[in-house]
């Protein structure tokens, strides 16, 4: 089933990533929710906003409508500094699975919190084994090399900080948030 969402996906995977796991998920609150799939690779996390809209009404009755699709929401592992699990109850039967992640200080990644259909304990174990590269003992016939690249403090163009530096796996070169210069990365 993840293989058929990946398939049908918007987004294509970078050389060398992998799919771990995909999951039906929503983001926002009652009010303004969005439905779609939470998919997680060995370098990053992305949600697709996959719903269905109304196209045409006839007194309040849908008569048309499209599936729309479309990356709402997306984070190299790298960049998360804590991701948390949590159960909460809706009328005391009712258990929804949550699932909050928080970017580290100075990226451009937004904050976000994924209500899941799958145990959300069981995501974050797998997020933290990704982020750590423990996964890649999992695969079948081991692991193609990813390489690691080094991200320097400082943009060679405009002498701006990057919120990303530091070593990252599998990114040949990142945008400075300043100038908007790529920077190719030099090999670790």
């Amino acid at each position: 089933r993840i293989l058929e969402w990946l398939a049908g996906a918007t987004f294509a995977l970078n050389a060398g990533e992998g799919l771990v796991a995909a999951t039906e998920a929503r983001t926002g609150d009652k009010d303004d929710r969005t439905e779609g799939i939470l998919f997680l690779t060995d370098q990053r996390m992305v949600f697709e906003r996959r719903e269905k809209v109304a196209r045409k009404k006839f007194l309040f009755i849908t008569t048309e409508s499209e599936l729309v699709k479309e990356v709402s929401w997306e984070a190299a592992l790298s960049d998360l500094e804590r991701i948390d699990a949590s159960e909460a109850r809706k009328a005391l039967v009712f258990k929804r699975e949550m699932l909050a992640v928080v970017p580290r200080r100075g990226s451009r990644i937004a904050e976000a919190q994924f209500e899941l259909d799958t145990d959300s304990d069981t995501w974050r174990a797998l997020l933290l084994r990704c982020q750590t590269g423990e996964i890649a003992s999992d695969r079948v016939g081991g692991a193609p090399p990813v390489p690691e690249y080094t991200v320097p403090a400082k943009c060679p163009f405009c002498g701006a900080s990057i919120s990303q530096a530091g070593r990252v796996r599998g990114i040949a070169s990142v945008q400075c948030d300043y100038c908007g210069q790529a920077i190719e990365l030099q090999k670790a």
